[in-house]
């Protein structure tokens, strides 16, 4: 009998990479993320390079069907005051947290590539901005409302956003050694640190992994908040 399906993107590290370790027990992984690797299926792309990505994507023309889709894939970006950020910047972040994810999604279905669940990895940024986020903000709350569009658009599929809350990455790593006395909002992630009250990775993606069969039950654009569950 074939498995199911699952198509995850940035499997490299953090996040991905237990969410890769996780699904691939039950199911066929297949992916793109930053770096090369040797594992079948998964293939390296830059994010940021729009025009391989999509050609990079014809590799997988001839799956038929997607159970689970999970858009990982993301960076910070630059934290700095508003005026400081320069449209190249922006324009990066944009295209790794919100165009690639377009490009990817409608890549599938315009060769008709049955969807099941779409995850998408959200963040408390998507909803609100923090001084120096104006980058990341942007980035990820057009991301949220690209699948909040979608499911408005194709009832058929389940989109939802996840948001696993601060986990110990090296996201939080570049966070913790921006000055504090500039950007007063980056205090409580070096408190959480401190406080040993950082998730980690496994744990978001154990999370996932074992209620993922209820997510399919959730309403259609779902923003769902795991921090306290896990």
């Amino acid at each position: 009998m074939n498995k199911s399906k699952i198509f995850i993107t940035g499997i490299n590290s953090g996040l991905g990479k237990n969410l890769y370790q996780c699904f691939s027990y039950k199911y066929d992984v297949y992916g793109l993320t930053k770096k090369s690797n040797n594992i079948n299926n998964i293939y390296s792309v830059d994010f940021n390079n729009i025009p391989k990505l999509k050609k990079k994507l014809q590799v997988f023309s001839s799956i038929k069907k997607i159970d689970i889709l999970i858009l990982n894939a993301g960076i910070i970006g630059s934290i700095k005051k508003t005026k400081d950020i320069s449209l190249n910047e922006i324009q990066k972040s944009l295209n790794i947290n919100f165009i690639s994810n377009k490009i990817i999604i409608d890549y599938f279905l315009n060769k008709k590539i049955k969807l099941g669940l779409v995850i998408g990895i959200s963040s408390g940024a998507a909803l609100n901005i923090k001084e120096g986020w104006l980058n990341y903000t942007v980035s990820k709350s057009s991301f949220k409302f690209l699948l909040d569009s979608y499911a408005k658009d194709y009832k058929k599929i389940k989109f939802i956003n996840i948001n696993p809350g601060p986990m110990d990455t090296d996201m939080q790593t570049k966070i913790r050694k921006i000055n504090t006395k500039e950007f007063k909002s980056l205090k409580i992630f070096h408190e959480l640190y401190k406080d040993k009250k950082l998730n980690s990775t496994e744990q978001v993606a154990k999370y996932i992994f074992k209620n993922v069969i209820n997510f399919k039950d959730l309403d259609n654009g779902s923003f769902i908040d795991i921090r306290d569950k896990l």
